[in-house]
């Protein structure tokens, strides 16, 4: 059996009872589950499979234990550095917006080659 494709999304459904909520979850096609008890697990449900889309499930099943928290920081650590170099991408942006000519200076080819780097990744 083949799984469902994402994305996944999730609804509230009336229950008879309304001591408690459920939810449907639903993926591109098809129903994926028809009954979830609470509305805070099947948002984590939905956004956990939504997170995962195009990793293998076997490469899921290892990330376990204390391999899981390791792949889960440095995943943290990235998007950290991912930020700081925006920001100091924008800093060294607005230095060369005010420098004028002297910008132009072989004093700053690093500064410059790095900026043309990171735009052309844009």
């Amino acid at each position: 059996m083949s799984r469902t494709k994402e994305p996944w999304v999730y609804q509230e459904i009336a229950p008879d009872d309304k001591d408690w909520g459920a939810c449907e979850i639903q993926g591109e096609v098809d129903f994926v589950a028809t009954m979830v008890l609470g509305v805070d697990n099947a948002r984590r449900i939905v956004a956990c499979v939504n997170a995962c889309a195009g990793i293998q499930i076997e490469h899921l099943e290892e990330v376990q234990g204390e391999f899981g928290k390791a792949f889960l920081d440095a995943k943290e650590r990235a998007v950290n550095y991912k930020q700081q170099r925006d920001e100091l991408f924008k800093a060294l942006k607005g230095i060369q917006d005010t420098m004028g000519f002297d910008w132009l200076l072989p004093e700053f080819d690093e500064a410059r080659n790095a900026i043309a780097k990171v735009e052309s990744a844009k």
